[in-house]
C-alpha cells in the first residue's frame, strides 16, 4: 500500500515540476502525504483482457480515418502514420497503457540518436495529436503527451530571394515552361502541391483557382509577368492535357512535386543561386508584399493561411526598413 501512495505522490510532483518552485513542491508533497495518511490505496484493474483488447493497429487506423475526414493531405497522413507506428513499434505496449514517461523516453532516445530538435518536436506534435484524438473519442483515459512541453529549437532565419537573385533566376530560364513556373510561383504564392494541381481551364483573366491544404479551394492572382509567361508557354504546347504544367516529352503527363523541385533546383544551379526551392518563391512574395505596404491580413489570405501568426513566420522584415522607420518615428 505504501508503494502505491509513494507512486501517487511522485506522479503529482512530476506534474507540478513544470510550474512549481522547490518550496511549492515541498508544500504540495506535505499536503498530499497528510491527505493520504488515513486512506487505504488500492490499484484498480483497468487493463483490458487479451481477448477484448484493441490491437494498436486499430487505434492508428481510427486516428488516420478521423484526420482524413478532416481533409488532411495524403502526404500529411503518411507523416502521422509513419511516426506513430515507429513509436509504437519501439515502445511495444498497448496504446491505453502508454505513459508520459514512455513518450519522454522515446523522444530522449531519438535525440540521443542524433535527431534534431525540430524533428523530435514534430514527433511530439504527431503523438500529441494521436493521443488527444483518442482521448476525445473516449478510446483511452488520458493523453500522456499533454504533460510534455514543446521542445525548444533554434529559430533559423529563412531568407527570401533578393531582387538580384530573382532576376538571375529569370535569366537562367531556358524554356517557356521554366519561365512560366518561376513567374507563377512568385505571383500566386502557391505551395508546390498547389502548383502541380493547377489546370489551364481554371485560368480566368488574371486569376486561377487552386486546391490548398485540406483540399480547400481558393483563388490566386497572376500579375502581368505571370500572365505573359503562361500565355507564351501555353501557346507553344501541342498536347491536350488539361494540367497547367506537364512534362516536355510525350505523353506530356502532369508534373509531380518532385519534378517541379528538380526543375527549380537545377534553375538555381544555372543562376548561381544557393538553396533554390519552390517554397522560397512563396516566402519571397510574402516578404515583398509586406515590405511594399500590403496589409498583413490580405497577405495571409493570399497565402491561404488561417492564422496571421503563420504569415509572420514567412515574412522577413527588411533591416534597412526598420532602421529608416526608427529614425522616422523615434528621432
Amino acid at each position: 500500500m505504501e508503494d502505491l501512495k509513494q507512486k501517487i505522490i511522485r506522479d503529482i510532483l512530476s506534474r507540478c515540476s513544470a510550474w512549481a518552485t522547490i518550496e511549492q513542491r515541498q508544500l504540495i508533497e506535505s499536503a498530499v502525504v497528510l491527505a493520504l495518511a488515513d486512506m487505504k490505496v488500492e490499484k484498480e484493474e483497468t487493463a483490458l483482457s487479451t481477448e477484448f483488447a484493441e490491437p494498436n493497429e486499430s487505434y492508428v487506423r481510427t486516428f488516420i480515418t478521423i484526420k482524413a475526414i478532416k481533409g488532411l493531405s495524403p502526404k500529411t497522413l503518411h507523416a502521422y502514420k509513419y511516426d506513430i507506428e515507429r513509436f509504437l513499434e519501439f515502445i511495444q505496449k498497448p496504446v491505453p497503457t502508454i505513459t508520459t514517461n514512455d513518450v519522454r523516453y522515446y523522444l530522449a532516445k531519438r535525440m540521443q540518436d542524433g535527431c534534431t530538435n525540430v524533428t523530435v518536436d514534430n514527433t511530439r506534435r504527431y503523438l500529441k495529436s494521436f493521443f488527444e484524438t483518442l482521448h476525445k473519442e473516449k478510446l483511452i483515459q488520458d493523453n500522456p503527451v499533454s504533460y510534455i512541453d514543446e521542445i525548444k529549437k533554434e529559430k533559423k532565419v529563412r531568407e527570401p530571394f533578393s531582387e538580384d537573385e530573382m532576376e538571375a533566376l529569370r535569366d537562367a530560364c531556358e524554356t517557356e515552361r521554366d519561365r512560366a513556373i518561376v513567374e507563377t510561383l512568385f505571383s500566386t504564392c502557391c505551395r508546390v502541391g498547389e502548383l502541380v494541381s493547377m489546370d489551364r481551364g481554371k485560368i480566368k483573366d488574371d486569376t486561377i483557382v487552386v486546391h490548398g491544404k485540406g483540399n480547400k479551394e481558393r483563388t490566386v492572382y497572376l500579375n502581368a509577368k505571370a500572365k505573359r509567361a503562361l500565355e507564351k508557354y501555353l501557346a507553344a504546347r501541342t498536347d491536350t492535357n488539361e494540367a497547367l504544367f506537364v512534362s516536355e516529352r510525350k505523353p506530356c503527363a502532369r508534373l509531380t512535386e518532385s519534378a517541379i523541385e528538380t526543375i527549380v533546383r537545377e534553375l538555381g544551379q544555372r543562376a548561381g543561386v544557393a538553396n533554390c526551392h519552390p517554397h522560397r518563391f512563396r516566402r519571397t512574395a510574402a516578404t515583398v508584399a509586406l515590405n511594399r505596404g500590403m496589409p498583413i491580413d490580405q497577405v495571409s489570405q493570399m497565402l491561404g493561411h488561417e492564422k496571421l501568426t503563420t504569415t509572420q513566420i514567412y515574412a522577413k522584415t527588411n533591416t534597412e526598413d526598420v532602421r529608416h522607420n526608427h529614425r522616422k518615428y523615434l528621432a
